[in-house]
């Protein structure tokens, strides 16, 4: 299970002042198409993804979406100040990493007070790393359940198993995609990352004892692995704890809605409004995932 939660952590106050991100309340800059044929995804790995759907349309919105100077600051919370929140609503204690953002936030607070603990694990992200990134790159901007129906077909294709680098190379690339339903770009990543393992660009084993930057670089040196797929890739993975998801379009949507935005805010404002977050900018992305489903994530 992903928990996400160091053993030890700085004690944090709990009247910290929020940091507030200038740009969130009085412009948001137009959104424009990721660059270089990289994925920069905007749809997490669990069923918040059918909760905010496809990128494109967003995207297109974004595109004719002009700066708005008149708007007021947004309502950045509802609760009681000055009270501490110590416990979940289950009556348990609440753990470091929700102490720092209940602290640090009032937006965070809510949510940590409405939704918490929150724990998102996904089964097929844990373990074998090829196997995850493949998941990865199938899932960029689908929802889980049709990423995980074309994962399953793919991975029936080598008797139900993750296949090895080799593997992937010696398949017939258009059977491999016809049966699993990959579109040409994701069966070109595929081969491109097979190719990085294979003559060993990629080590895969050595990724955890890399930092969060030089994962990051090295995933994205792959055709069609960009930001988000990287990200999440350390999320759920490598379960690193201060990831933020700034481009996930649920991440953003999740952001506008919590903190009462009247545009859906761009990478720039959501990074600096998770400043206050740091160093557990990954618990605060799962409390804004949840936030857009307020259910179990499936397993």
């Amino acid at each position: 299970m992903l928990h996400a939660r160091p053993a030890s952590a700085p004690h944090v106050a709990s009247h910290v002042a929020p940091r507030v991100a200038p740009q969130l309340a009085p412009r948001v800059a137009p959104i424009t198409q990721p660059r270089g044929g990289k994925d920069d995804s905007r749809v997490p790995w669990h069923s918040a993804s059918a909760a905010v759907g496809s990128e494109a349309a967003p995207l297109r919105e974004g595109a004719r979406r002009t700066a708005v100077e008149s708007r007021p600051a947004p309502t950045r919370t509802r609760s009681r100040p000055g009270r501490p929140l110590t416990a979940y609503a289950n009556g348990e204690p609440l753990d470091a990493a929700d102490q720092h953002l209940a602290g640090s936030d009032p937006s965070m607070r809510d949510l940590v007070q409405r939704l918490g603990p929150v724990d998102l694990d996904l089964p097929a992200a844990r373990g074998n790393r090829l196997g995850a990134l493949i998941l990865a790159i199938v899932s960029q901007q689908l929802s889980s359940q049709v990423a995980r129906a074309i994962y399953t077909r793919l991975l029936n294709e080598f008797g139900g198993k993750v296949p090895t680098a080799a593997q992937l190379l010696a398949a017939d690339q258009d059977h491999l995609r016809t049966a699993a339903g990959l579109s040409q770009a994701k069966s070109r990543a595929l081969r491109s990352l097979a190719e990085h393992v294979a003559d060993g660009r990629l080590a895969l084993n050595r990724l955890p004892r890399l930092s969060d930057e030089e994962v990051r670089t090295q995933l994205m040196a792959v055709t069609g692995i960009g930001a988000w797929t990287a990200d999440v890739f350390l999320m759920f993975n490598l379960h690193r704890t201060d990831v933020l998801a700034a481009g996930d379009l649920g991440i953003r949507k999740a952001v506008q809605a919590q903190y009462h935005l009247a545009d859906l805010p761009d990478i720039e404002a959501v990074t600096q409004l998770a400043e206050a977050w740091r160093p557990y900018r990954t618990r605060a992305c799962f409390y804004l995932w949840r936030s857009l489903e307020a259910a179990s994530v499936p397993a």
